[in-house]
């Protein structure tokens, strides 16, 4: 029953979140290849991070927060100076927030598939 309410939610185009930084909401739909890819290029300078919630409360990484946040929200970073005046609690939460609306098992699913496309196209033909 719950997989009928995601996958017809999806359909609708009813399966975004809102978050709230600096009292402004801003919907934030599921993210995107484009997306995520734009947002783990912000978040990628942390050092000794093992996992994402340790990427996203680390204190070295607050200045990238409010640009991963803009890229899930706008697919770039030219919100990143309105958000940067959210709280580093408010810019976590929300961040928090965008990562549940990934499906875990999905993701993993799209990984396994972009590998092995990517093993069919680098064979080689003879």
């Amino acid at each position: 029953m719950e997989a009928a309410k995601i996958v017809s939610e999806a359909l609708l185009g009813l399966d975004f979140r809102h978050v709230v930084v600096a009292g402004r909401a801003y919907r934030v739909d599921p993210p995107t290849i484009r997306r995520l890819a734009g947002a783990a290029r912000c978040l990628s300078a942390v050092a000794g991070a093992a996992t994402l919630m340790e990427i996203i409360s680390s204190p070295d990484n607050l200045e990238a927060l409010p640009r991963a946040l803009s890229w899930f929200i706008h697919g770039d970073d030219t919100l990143a100076a309105a958000l940067s005046e959210g709280t580093p609690e408010e810019l976590k939460d929300a961040l928090k927030t965008v990562y549940g609306l990934l499906s875990t098992e999905d993701f993993l699913k799209l990984s396994l598939l972009a590998r092995n496309v990517a093993g069919t196209v680098a064979k080689q033909r003879l």
